[in-house]
């Protein structure tokens, strides 16, 4: 449906769920303003060896990029996603749908795509623009642009600025009926390259090797060229790595994942050695999403420790959030974000469970994921699929509460 617009619209954050609000917004007609800090994603490094993750799109990142009609250009840019092999291959779990794998460049380098393709004369992205203050009560907002201050002024905000959400902040000190409680699970992760002996793993595949204490995920990320495919892999820990040298990582490997030693160079166990290891497990939960002239978005308002479903579930949340929208129509953006809310928070709060049901610092983590698969219970394989919503996949493993308590 068609809008005629008379409200100005701020997304602050251009990460996956940004780009699909603004996206999904302007295929009715609905001029969004983006305001990203950092550069255009086709200005930044294809790879980059301390964050370039692999990552699944999956169900729920399916089914919205579906709604707003961008599969073709994810066919294009990143990689088909067939499934997660486990133990080597010993156990693989196949994806029969549609899906991609690649990094969160990939992914917002095609979204960025599709926003030049099609929308540029409704969405407004200033990239390397820093949101210094908002006021979530009359929409103003401060900012920074090649080092020149400006004020804003909004008639409704989206905050997509993830997990260290500058609009959830304001909402707090600025809307007293707005609390978050906060929390955290031991999920660290410290990023390792694969440089050697790589040519029996299958691109379109996702690779998990090791246990407890550590879990290793392995993906591919390919670039935009054909014969620029490299291989990461994301070494997660119940604790922060402490490496005194390469000798330190090798032992590390050996122990825990000796078949990824073998793909791993010198040179590239100095850089691991060196690398920082990141605090993934922060977690959060908003008692709304939406208060004054602001809704939160993805890891804005619930950010999820990483069980494949952060991007997927940010982009969701998009899609959610405009059809709010459209049922109330663009005059009433504040009851759209009341509704949002009551679709989308227990969802969030969904999500943010079965992270805590999955985290490295369960006992028998890997074991007990592989042992439910073949009954349909497994709440990493259920969360991916478009047809359960989170909270149903939430309902089932409550249901296998002894299974999960384990």
């Amino acid at each position: 449906m068609m809008t005629n617009q008379t409200s100005k619209i701020a997304i602050i954050g251009g990460g996956p769920a940004g780009l699909v609000s603004a996206i999904a917004s302007a295929r009715r007609g609905i001029h969004t303003t983006v305001l990203e800090r950092d550069p255009h994603p086709a200005d930044t490094s294809q790879f980059n060896p301390d964050r370039s993750y692999p990552i699944d799109i999956t169900g729920h990142g399916l089914k919205a990029l579906r709604y707003i009609e961008a599969t073709d250009v994810f066919d294009e840019y990143m990689l088909p996603f067939r499934g997660i092999k486990v133990f080597n291959g010993l156990v693989t779990e196949e994806w029969k749908e549609q899906g991609w794998t690649g990094s969160r460049g990939d992914i917002l380098r095609s979204l960025m795509t599709v926003v030049e393709r099609d929308y540029g004369d409704c969405i407004d992205c200033r990239f390397n623009t820093q949101v210094e203050e908002v006021n979530v009560e009359t929409g103003e907002v401060s900012i920074k642009q090649d080092g020149q201050s400006d004020t804003l002024q909004f008639d409704f905000l989206i905050g997509a600025d993830g997990g260290g959400s500058l609009v959830r902040r304001k909402m707090e000190q600025q809307l007293p009926y707005i609390t978050t409680e906060y929390g955290e699970i031991p999920n660290y992760s410290t990023m390792l390259e694969l440089d050697q002996n790589t040519g029996h793993l299958d691109p379109h595949y996702l690779y998990v090797f090791g246990g407890l204490p550590i879990v290793l995920v392995v993906g591919a990320i390919s670039g935009r060229k054909a014969d620029s495919l490299r291989w990461f892999c994301s070494v997660g820990s119940d604790h922060e790595l402490s490496l005194n040298g390469v000798e330190d990582a090798r032992a590390l490997l050996k122990q825990n994942a000796p078949d990824v030693l073998k793909m791993v160079s010198d040179d590239s166990l100095a850089s691991f050695v060196t690398r920082k290891t990141y605090h993934i497990g922060k977690m959060l939960s908003c008692s709304q999403l939406h208060g004054g002239r602001a809704v939160l978005l993805g890891d804005a308002g619930a950010p999820f420790p990483p069980i494949g479903q952060g991007i997927n579930a940010a982009m969701e949340s998009a899609i959610v959030l405009d059809q709010c929208i459209e049922s109330f129509e663009i005059e009433h953006l504040q009851e759209a974000a009341a509704q949002y809310n009551k679709h989308w928070k227990p969802e969030a709060d969904a999500v943010t469970w079965i992270t805590r049901k999955v985290t490295y610092g369960k006992r028998n983590h890997i074991f007990r994921l592989l042992l439910t698969v073949p009954f349909g219970i497994n709440l990493l394989s259920n969360a991916k699929k478009a047809e359960m919503s989170y909270s149903d996949v939430q309902k089932q493993g409550q249901n296998w509460g002894f299974v999960w308590n384990w």
